[in-house]
C-alpha cells in the first residue's frame, strides 16, 4: 500500500485515521505537556493524551469524529470560526486563539490554542496545540473586575466632587483644591510616576497616600521615606538593602525600600535632597525594575510605583547640576501642584472645624469671629501644618498665637534686653545668630534647606551655628 508523509512521520493513507506509524512517535506525541489535535473540516481526527486529559476524556474514541464546536462554549464559537478561517487565508503564519471550552462534565475551562495550516490527504487541516490557562484568566478577570470597580468608584466621586469639602483625608472645597482632587483621581487610574510639588506643610503626603489608596495597588504596601533624613553613607542600603558582611556593621541581611514596596508604592518625600550618585542608581531601578543589594552579586526585581514630593524648584536644581535631567523627567510624568494655604483661605474655616473635631471632643472651645478673622488675615508661612499646630495650642492653652505675633514679641524682648551699645563684632555675631536661628525655625531646623536659603554650604552653616551657640 502506498504511504504518505505527515511531517517526518511515515503513515498509511487511511482517511480520518492517523493512529499509525511507529510506536515511538505515538509515545512522543502522547508525552507532550500540551494537548495536540488535528482538525479537518471542523472534525477532530487526532488527539493526544494531554488533549484528552484537558477535557476529561479517557479514550481517544470519545473525541475523534467530534466537531470541535461541541467542545467550545457558545460565547466563543464565532471567534473560533474566525481563527480557523484565518489559518486558511494565511497559510504561512501561526495564529493564537484564547477561548472558553467545555469539558466532559460541562465545566467551562479557558484554553489557549496555537494553530498552523498543513495538507492532509490533499485537503487543508489545522494542527493545533492547547494549553489550560484557566487559572491565569481567572486572575486577569479578578484584576479587571477590581479595575472596573475602581473606575466606577472614581466616576461616582467625579460626579459629586463639586459638592465635596473632604476628599479622603484632605480638607478643602476651594476651586484650587477641586482641581487637585481631579488630578488625584486621574493619577490613581494609571500606574505612571507622580511628582507632587508644594510648600512645606501643604499636605503632599496626604495626596500621595490618596493616590495609592485609590489605585489598583491599594491592597499592597505604601512605603513612605523622607529622602532628606537619610545620611548619604546609608542611602543606598536604605533603598536597596545589603547582605551580611557587606560593610562594617552589616551583621545581618537587610531588605531595602524597593523590596518592601514591591507591587506597591514608594513615596519619596523631599526627593530634591537625593545626591547625584544615588539618582543614577535610582533611575536604573525605576526604569528597569532591577536593583542589586550592597554586597550581593544577584540582581533583584521589583514592580514599584514612584510618587515623589518636593518643596524645592527641581527645574532650578537641574539647571544648577544638582539633579540629573533624566531623573527629573522620569519623576515628573504626572505633576501635581498643591496650593499654599494663603491662596485658598476659604478652606480655613473647614480646616479649623476639622482640627477642633479631632482635639476638642467635649466641644468646650468656641472659635470667636474675632479669632477666625485673625486666622483669615494671617499669611500662613507654615501652611496647613502651622494651622494644625495653632489649633492644638488653642485647645491646650485656650488662646491663639500666630507665628508672626510670637516672633514680634520675641523681637521686642530682644530689643529691650540689648539697648546697651556693643562693639561691631559682637553686634554682627548677635545679628548672625538671630538671623540664622530665624531661618532655621522657618525651615523647621532642616539644615540642608537653611543652607540653601542662606546660599552657603552645609559645612559652613554647621561651623557658624556651633560658633554662635545655636547648636
Amino acid at each position: 500500500m502506498q504511504k504518505k508523509s505527515f511531517g517526518s512521520i511515515e503513515k498509511n493513507n487511511r482517511p480520518h485515521d492517523i493512529k499509525y506509524g511507529e510506536a515511538f512517535y505515538e509515545d512522543l506525541i502522547d508525552s507532550l505537556f500540551e494537548g495536540v489535535s488535528i482538525i479537518q473540516d471542523g472534525i477532530i481526527i487526532f488527539a493526544n493524551q494531554s488533549f484528552l486529559n484537558l477535557f476529561g476524556y479517557k479514550s481517544v474514541n470519545e473525541v475523534v469524529n467530534k466537531h470541535i464546536k461541541e467542545l467550545i462554549s457558545s460565547e466563543d464559537i464565532e471567534s473560533l470560526d474566525k481563527f480557523f478561517s484565518q489559518l486558511l487565508i494565511d497559510k504561512t503564519s501561526p495564529y493564537i486563539f484564547k477561548g472558553r471550552f467545555i469539558n466532559n462534565k460541562g465545566k467551562k475551562i479557558w484554553a489557549e490554542i496555537h494553530g498552523n495550516f498543513f495538507l492532509y490527504d490533499n485537503k487543508p487541516a489545522g494542527l493545533i496545540s492547547l494549553q489550560d490557562i484557566t487559572t491565569t484568566m481567572q486572575k486577569e478577570n479578578e484584576v479587571k473586575q477590581e479595575h472596573e470597580e475602581l473606575l466606577h468608584e472614581n466616576i461616582n466621586l467625579r460626579t459629586s466632587i463639586k459638592e465635596r469639602f473632604k476628599f479622603r483625608n484632605i480638607i478643602g472645597k476651594s476651586s484650587a483644591m477641586q482641581e487637585v482632587y481631579e488630578q488625584i483621581m486621574m493619577a490613581s487610574m494609571n500606574d505612571a510616576n507622580v511628582l507632587i510639588v508644594g510648600e512645606s506643610g501643604t499636605g503632599k503626603d496626604l495626596v500621595a497616600k490618596a493616590i495609592h489608596d485609590m489605585s489598583a495597588r491599594a491592597n499592597k504596601d505604601f512605603v513612605p521615606i523622607n529622602s532628606g533624613a537619610i545620611p548619604e553613607t546609608l542611602i543606598e542600603s536604605e533603598f536597596f538593602g545589603h547582605v551580611k558582611g557587606a560593610f562594617t556593621g552589616a551583621i545581618i541581611d537587610k531588605h531595602g525600600l524597593f523590596y518592601s514596596a514591591n507591587n506597591g508604592t514608594l513615596f519619596l518625600d523631599e526627593v530634591g535632597e537625593i545626591c547625584l550618585n544615588m539618582q543614577v542608581k535610582l533611575l536604573r531601578a525605576i526604569e528597569t525594575g532591577e536593583y542589586m543589594s550592597i554586597g550581593d552579586t544577584k540582581t533583584k526585581k521589583a514592580n514599584v510605583r514612584i510618587i515623589a514630593a518636593t518643596n524645592r524648584n527641581l527645574r532650578e536644581l537641574v539647571k544648577k547640576g544638582a539633579m540629573r535631567e533624566d531623573f527629573y523627567y522620569r519623576l515628573v510624568v504626572i505633576p501635581i501642584t498643591l496650593p499654599p494655604l494663603r491662596d485658598r483661605k476659604e478652606d480655613i474655616p473647614l480646616l479649623v472645624d476639622h482640627f477642633l473635631s479631632i482635639y476638642d471632643k467635649g466641644k468646650k472651645h468656641i472659635m470667636s469671629p474675632k479669632i477666625m478673622d485673625s486666622l483669615l488675615h494671617y499669611n500662613w508661612p507654615g501652611n496647613v501644618r502651622e494651622l494644625h499646630s495653632v489649633i492644638q495650642r488653642y485647645i491646650a492653652v485656650g488662646k491663639v498665637e500666630l507665628f508672626e505675633q510670637v516672633e514680634d514679641k520675641q523681637d521686642l524682648q530682644h530689643q529691650d534686653q540689648n539697648n546697651e551699645i556693643k562693639d561691631l563684632k559682637t553686634a554682627i555675631n548677635d545679628f548672625e545668630k538671630q538671623y540664622i536661628t530665624k531661618i532655621l525655625e522657618i525651615n523647621r531646623w532642616h539644615k540642608g534647606k537653611t543652607a540653601s536659603v542662606l546660599e552657603i554650604d552645609a559645612k559652613t552653616l554647621y561651623i557658624k551655628s556651633k560658633k554662635l551657640g545655636i547648636i
